[in-house]
């Protein structure tokens, strides 16, 4: 009788271990960051997230690409040539990309032009381009809620960098004075775009770990 229970209790565990780790492939906010887990659309965070506001500009730019272009790459998949995908899915994301840009400009006005240049780089990244990839559709729902996810999650990153940058860079928080003095000015520069951003991501990298080493240890700590 033992036996049985043991048996019976081992099988609950291990699928509860298989829809924990499944929920985990599936989760692009924590688990499995665009930016900070897969290192995608790096460009534009290291190079122009050197503010918040600049930060909010590029995930704002980002959502609007990868939500719409995911939900229609779904719904083409299998009508599409494998060979013609990356294609498609980039003329489709620079074809909503064109809007996007116009009212980003008008929004933000003098802020966008310094972030501008690398937006139209977000229409050929693979966090945008990443169903170019996938040979079988999903289904609406499960697509709708991995871009916006991954959505999500490409904006906490991005913003989260831009803001350790611009307070470490200029002293400021959304042009707000924090300090009198920046504390490391390199911060707003390219080369201390790629430290910081390293820095965070291998933090990041290593709270997750942490937590997976929880889960999947039945909730205990070494």
């Amino acid at each position: 009788m033992p036996r049985k229970r043991d048996k019976k209790t081992e099988v609950q565990r291990s699928r509860l271990m298989l829809n924990t780790e499944e929920a985990q492939q599936n989760d692009f906010l924590f688990f499995n960051n665009t930016v900070l887990m897969q290192g995608l659309a790096l460009t534009p965070v290291i190079a122009a997230a050197t503010t918040l506001e600049n930060a909010v500009i590029l995930a704002i730019a980002g959502a609007v690409l990868i939500i719409p272009t995911r939900i229609l790459g779904d719904v083409t998949v299998g009508r599409i040539k494998t060979r013609l995908r990356i294609i498609f899915y980039t003329v489709l994301s620079a074809l909503i990309m064109v809007p996007d840009m116009i009212f980003l400009s008008r929004w933000f006005k003098g802020s966008f032009v310094s972030v501008g240049l690398y937006v139209p780089l977000l229409f050929v990244d693979g966090a945008v381009t990443w169903r170019a990839s996938v040979a079988q559709r999903e289904g609406t729902r499960h697509v709708f809620r991995n871009a916006v996810s991954t959505a999500l999650g490409y904006a906490f990153a991005i913003c989260l960098t831009g803001t350790v940058r611009e307070i470490l860079g200029k002293g400021t928080v959304w042009g707000v004075q924090i300090f009198g003095k920046a504390p490391f000015s390199v911060a707003s520069m390219v080369p201390g775009g790629f430290l910081i951003t390293a820095v965070i991501a291998a933090a990041w990298q290593g709270i997750t770990r942490f937590f997976k080493k929880i889960i999947f240890s039945g909730g205990k700590s070494e």
